[in-house]
């Protein structure tokens, strides 16, 4: 197929959850079919020559910036995909329908974020769990230096003043955090002496930190979508600290299908999601 990717970031931009999940999925649908990306990346005029009728398919993704140029001209194709990584806050209730309801297929990250979004009359959904590499994030058995990591942007709903706080009552303890946004935040993490302060980096590159750390400090301050870094540091052989109080799908796949069946599943979501868009 000759296949339209439309979103608002890539990771060259904005090194986040949903922009990996989106990298990991076109990197097997490469290998299957034509995919020509848009991604607005700051762009002044996001794609105002894009004809939508001229692809097989087109697959949107997160659209913050892109919403407004594009929630019509996706509903006035047959062969329309969207991939929801959030809850869209940008959008207004009647805008969220027009963009979930009525697609050829609608995604969520998993059975909770699709339980969120019950009330849009979504004829057709499907659960694409964030794609994860197992031979990647591994436990190395090594030597675990630090007692805690922090991974994620400088956001309140992450739970970045909760860490913060977490670490100001522990100051015998080791931390590292990786993260990225507001420069207030950046200097508020460098003035703390027992907090090692890295920039996002790519993934992969997490693995060591994973493995230094006994535990990930994971406490959103609103339900999430998925929550891939508990997953990564759940095979990397972390614990998870968590207030409790919003619900993360991730953990509560861990919980329910064991470490073994978790890798197989989230091992060969890009490929399923893909065998799902060549069955439509």
């Amino acid at each position: 197929m000759n296949i339209l990717w439309i979103s608002d970031f890539d990771t060259s931009t904005f090194p986040g959850g949903a922009q990996l999940t989106q990298e990991l999925l076109l990197n097997e649908g490469d290998t299957r079919h034509k995919i020509n990306r848009f991604f607005f990346n700051g762009k002044s005029t996001p794609g105002e020559r894009l004809k939508l009728d001229q692809y097989d398919l087109v697959v949107s993704n997160t659209l913050i910036n892109l919403w407004t140029r594009f929630l019509q001209p996706l509903k006035d194709i047959d062969r329309h995909i969207h991939i929801s990584y959030d809850s869209s806050p940008y959008l207004s209730p009647e805008n969220k329908k027009t963009l979930l309801a009525d697609n050829l297929l609608t995604c969520f990250m998993s059975p909770e974020h699709r339980t969120n979004h019950k009330d849009y009359s979504i004829d057709e959904s499907y659960i694409l769990y964030p794609p994860v590499d197992s031979n990647i994030f591994v436990n190395n058995n090594s030597e675990r230096d630090v007692d805690c990591v922090w991974i994620g942007l400088f956001h309140p709903l992450k739970g970045i003043q909760q860490f913060t706080n977490y670490v100001h009552g522990h100051p015998e303890k080791k931390f590292i955090l990786v993260g990225f946004g507001n420069e207030v935040w950046i200097k508020n993490i460098k003035s703390l002496y027992n907090v090692h302060y890295f920039q996002m980096i790519r993934n992969s590159l997490l693995v060591p930190i994973y493995n230094r750390s006994k535990s990930l400090y994971f406490s959103p301050q609103q339900d999430e979508t998925f929550g891939r870094t508990v997953i990564e540091a759940v095979l990397c052989g972390c614990d998870i600290i968590t207030d409790g109080k919003y619900d993360i799908p991730a953990l509560n796949l861990y919980k329910r299908l064991g470490i073994d069946e978790m890798k197989k599943t989230l091992g060969n979501s890009a490929t399923k999601f893909w065998e799902k868009v060549e069955s439509l």
